[in-house]
């Protein structure tokens, strides 16, 4: 039997729930900032079109100018950072798609439409240009006063990490608390009057609100024909900059689920020219909070300068109640697993040394057969129960042979290119598909759009084993591993280990 989960779809409209909100506090019992469990700045790459949203623009809008335009996807890409910055996620631009000759895929008033349209034109262009989460602008305008779509929970995931947005506003920043607001519902998060409780923002309103009071606000004012004032309060306006404690929950939720998988690896090229306020610390600058009026004393947001008397402005081990570096021996990145080593602060720079682990092939303290490679402990056990939770324990020694016949219950990979599942060989079922026994009805690993899960039976003698494994999307990337299958360092045949994860092959 094959179990598979349903994708809820997000709309955004300026008049009915979905659409824009600010950024917000975090109520007592949640962390200042989201972080990786290593301790580090997530990154988002960004396709506009860490990688960040493709994007895509109405060309002649701006006078066929790709200088103007890029400029324009450039300061939106900044706000969005800018947004995101206090929750320790940094957005950084990789790519650029302007469309000078035509739309590639029909661009239509169903905001349904057009983002299935956008995704799956995503998937065709993602080997060439790898990104995170992507996103699209238009000037088109979607039925019932849309601003925004895109699916919920499904941040890198290969076919649906993405969303479409309108370029509805003259003000940059406008259009990037759209554009974040989207992307929240990528990371997982909800409306903030779907959460079933009172939300606090700090605001009038947060990045993940509905879409009625700001944007429809705006959506008022234009109607009116005196279109030089209503663009001048356009520019008055404030648009949302705070997340609501409700955002946090879900956000925390979702990276304690594994939902930043694919978040934690620097991007190898970025868009754009340096500039002061977009959140990364560049040549000629000091610090880069990421808004004109930081959140902490250590840094001049507007100069990008460190304070007076400051030492640092940003870092693990940077204190910024006194912007000044945190004592030696501060631990800045705590060990996540057996294999792992903590790291700690020297008392002199504001930086964390960069991460150590225990040497690749060594045994894992206390184990037998489970070996470390890159700070995790291949152990299919630890891994079922990561996956499954406490109560699950590795599958029966047969569950494996499902690994020859290249199924979902059973292989060795999957191709998201050709969407066929690549059947293991004989001497490699052990380091294929991890197969896990446990009562739970879903895994607690991933967001449950992104995860689909199957099991099977086989007999051992008298007895019937059930054999559960899990398939995501959020392979097909460059370098990005499939969480459902056997850890590199696995235990795999008589003096055999698995190795080089992305080809699942059993090594002496």
């Amino acid at each position: 039997m094959e179990c598979y989960v349903r994708i809820y779809l997000q709309g955004d409209s300026l008049l009915s729930p979905s659409s824009l909100v600010d950024a917000a506090q975090h109520s007592s019992n949640l962390p200042l900032t989201i972080s990786s469990p290593s301790g580090d700045y997530i990154g988002l790459e960004f396709s506009r079109v860490r990688n960040s949203p493709l994007s895509y623009l109405d060309y002649a809008k701006y006078d066929k100018d790709e200088k103007k335009v890029n400029e324009r996807l450039q300061t939106i890409a900044h706000h969005v950072n800018a947004l995101y910055y206090p929750l320790n996620i940094r957005i950084t631009l990789v790519w650029v798609d302007i469309w000078k000759d035509g739309d590639k895929f029909e661009v239509a008033t169903s905001g349904d439409h057009t983002l299935d349209g956008f995704l799956n034109y995503r998937k065709d262009i993602i080997k060439a240009h790898p990104n995170d989460n992507a996103h699209m602008l238009t000037d088109i305008h979607f039925e019932s006063n849309v601003v925004g779509k895109a699916f919920k929970g499904t941040m890198c995931s290969y076919d649906y990490s993405g969303g479409v947005d309108v370029d509805h506003s003259s003000n940059a920043a406008v259009v990037a608390a759209t554009v974040a607001h989207e992307m929240g519902h990528n990371f997982g998060m909800e409306h903030d009057v779907d959460y079933g409780t009172t939300c606090n923002c700090p605001g009038n309103q947060c990045v993940m609100a509905p879409s009625s009071g700001f944007a429809c606000y705006l959506t008022t004012l234009k109607r009116f024909r005196f279109v030089k004032f209503v663009q001048e309060l356009l520019f008055r306006v404030s648009p949302p900059s705070f997340w609501s404690d409700c955002s946090l929950r879900y956000l925390y939720n979702s990276f304690s689920r594994g939902v930043d998988l694919c978040l934690k690896n620097p991007p190898e090229r970025t868009i754009g020219d340096a500039k002061c306020g977009n959140g990364i610390v560049e040549p000629g600058e000091e610090c880069d909070c990421g808004l004109k009026q930081c959140l902490h004393s250590c840094c001049d947001g507007k100069t990008c300068r460190l304070a007076k008397e400051a030492e640092c402005a940003d870092g693990d081990c940077c204190d910024l109640f006194t912007c000044k570096p945190k004592p030696r021996a501060t631990v800045c990145r705590a060990s996540v697993g057996i294999c792992d080593l903590p790291e700690f602060c020297n008392g002199e720079t504001p930086d964390c040394p960069a991460d150590f682990f225990l040497q690749n092939g060594l045994v894992c303290p206390g184990r037998v057969n489970e070996f470390c490679y890159e700070g995790l402990c291949g152990s299919r056990p630890d891994q079922c129960v990561s996956i499954w939770g406490p109560t699950a324990k590795e599958g029966v020694s047969a569950c494996y042979q499902q690994n020859i016949n290249g199924i979902i219950q059973g292989n060795c990979g999957y191709d998201v290119l050709s969407s066929r599942f690549t059947p293991c060989l004989p001497d490699d079922i052990m380091c294929g598909r991890l197969q896990c026994g446990t009562q739970a009805e879903r895994p607690i690993f991933g967001d449950p759009t992104t995860v689909s899960s199957a099991y099977t039976y086989v007999r051992v003698g008298t007895e019937s084993h059930q054999c559960h494994v899990i398939r995501t999307t959020y392979v097909g990337q460059k370098n990005k591993p499939d969480p459902g299958m056997v850890l590199d360092g696995s235990h795999c045949g008589d003096d055999k280990v698995v190795m080089h994860f992305y080809y699942k092959h059993c090594h002496l």
